[in-house]
């Protein structure tokens, strides 16, 4: 397959695209950071890793990219929406633009790859959107407002895209991930908190599965969602507890 991954650069976006060029997969990456993209592209052969710095929160940055991939005849079969940062916006006290930029990246940025290559699946008649998820779509998190409601949103679209487009050949699927090993989560690292490699595998799977919506690793999101009828200030309370 030709799979497009946002965020490729570090985490479960590097762990994943190490993990699918390995599989026999070509991968086009976007990331911010040129350094790093040019870091992974020396571990690969040509021809299998191709790349662009891409603010995936600026439209023209991200209309760039599939220009610069129509040029080389590479339109993906797959979109793994991965790009996200997580902004303390709520402290000390509500921030506006450090909110907008996190919802920018975070919603905006998958819904530009979306709007732009959309129509290109349904005129081909194939095709997928994978978004990585997060358990904070159904819960607030401390300290960081947009990152939750970014994470909501994000998943609410994939549904209503979902139950659109389903007829004509496009899947919309979400990975809802709970704690995960990379240097967005500030918690311990416990058993319940597996490496992004691990991470990368399970979205791999996900790409060849006909399920739309999955959750990983199992304990821990069945944990958070068996916890989802107690109020938010007692859940952060519990949360403290493994931090």
């Amino acid at each position: 397959m030709k799979i497009l991954i946002t965020g490729a650069s570090s985490g479960i976006g590097r762990a994943l695209t190490a993990k699918l060029v390995s599989e026999g997969h070509t991968v086009w990456g976007v990331a911010r950071s040129r350094e790093k993209l040019n870091q992974l592209a020396r571990l690969f052969a040509p021809g299998r890793f191709f790349w662009n710095v891409c603010d995936v929160g600026n439209r023209e940055d991200t209309a760039a990219v599939i220009a610069e991939m129509e040029k080389n005849n590479f339109l993906p079969d797959a979109v793994v929406l991965n790009a996200a940062i997580f902004s303390k916006d709520a402290e000390p006290d509500f921030n506006r633009p450090v909110f907008d930029e996190t919802f920018g990246i975070n919603f905006g940025g998958a819904l530009s790859f979306i709007d732009l290559l959309l129509p290109k699946f349904i005129a081909r008649g194939k095709g997928q959107f994978l978004a990585v998820g997060s358990t904070a779509a159904f819960r607030p998190t401390p300290r960081g407002i947009a990152y939750s409601a970014s994470k909501a949103a994000l998943a609410m679209a994939m549904r209503g895209f979902g139950a659109n487009y389903a007829k004509k050949g496009v899947a919309f699927k979400t990975v809802y991930f709970g704690p995960i090993a990379t240097k967005m989560w500030e918690g311990k690292k416990n058993f319940l908190v597996p490496r992004p490699e691990t991470a990368a595998a399970f979205l791999a799977r996900a790409l060849g599965r006909e399920k739309n919506e999955s959750h990983f690793p199992f304990l821990s999101t069945a944990i958070f969602r068996a916890l989802a009828f107690i109020p938010d200030n007692l859940f952060f309370k519990l949360s403290n507890l493994i931090k």
